[in-house]
């Protein structure tokens, strides 16, 4: 497709769009010319079309990036760009997170974000040809809360208890087959209650997973465990949610009647 031309007095310049599925490569180009006389010029040339989008890398640093006061923001790209990439960080894919002003070196752009933390990195840059690229960075953030981590009836009792806790995912990346593992015991010493659960999760989504607490194996000062991602293989914006507690729960049978002291030290 052949846009308007210009013209400077002496000189026509036409540019010419190439429809994004044309394969890059070499085109030829013919231009033909006729004067008020009628006489025709013409003239055949080869040109190199560059239709191929510029691939760019995110990584940050610290990776995840938490905890350290700012991230640093790492895009590279496959090949030269006329300007800086716009790169956009936040923590809900939205809002964005101040930046301070990219330095270059080669193909990378190094952008620092003014924050403890962040989630999502997005970037896109144009190459001198007019393509663009373009690359995402998300992070996960699996949660459990200790005030909904749940018990299906009064440990030492006499009877099983199921143990229940929801798992959340408020990050921004989705999650495959994470595992979450119930304990019981106390702070130096726990014991499994049951095998690992494991969970997918989309960003924003929601699962309850729970595991049963035999009779037999409750102690008056035990308490019960829920921790996410216990060997810490999974990249996290923040890790301090993994774990939720709930106890010790003691239940006392008073002597002289047949009622119990409930005592939840959580």
């Amino acid at each position: 497709e052949v846009l308007a031309p210009s013209f400077d007095g002496t000189a026509y310049t036409y540019r010419v769009r190439v429809r994004s599925a044309t394969a890059s490569g070499t085109a030829t180009v013919t231009a033909s010319v006729r004067d008020a006389a009628g006489n025709v010029s013409e003239q055949i040339v080869q040109a190199e079309i560059d239709a191929e989008r510029p691939d760019l890398s995110i990584t940050v640093s610290p990776d995840p990036p938490r905890g350290g006061g700012s991230v640093l923001i790492s895009v590279t790209s496959s090949e030269p760009l006329d300007q800086f990439p716009e790169v956009v960080a936040s923590l809900d894919g939205q809002t964005p997170l101040p930046l301070d002003l990219p330095t270059q070196t080669g193909n990378t752009y190094e952008f620092l974000c003014l924050a403890d933390e962040l989630a999502v990195v997005a970037a896109s840059a144009v190459d001198p040809a007019g393509n663009t690229g373009q690359a995402v960075l998300t992070f996960a953030d699996l949660s459990v809360s200790s005030e909904e981590l749940t018990l299906s009836a009064i440990p030492n009792l006499g009877l099983d208890v199921t143990v229940e806790a929801p798992i959340h995912n408020s990050g921004q990346a989705r999650v495959e087959n994470i595992p979450v593992r119930f304990m019981a015991g106390d702070l130096l010493e726990q014991n499994q209650l049951g095998a690992d659960q494991y969970v997918s999760l989309d960003p924003g989504q929601s699962v309850v997973v729970g595991a049963l607490w035999p009779a037999a194996e409750q102690t008056a000062d035990a308490a019960v465990f829920v921790v996410i991602d216990p060997d810490e293989t999974l990249l996290e914006t923040d890790e301090s949610n993994n774990l939720a507690l709930r106890g010790p729960v003691v239940a006392v049978q008073q002597l002289d009647a047949q009622t119990h002291l409930i005592t939840d030290m959580s």
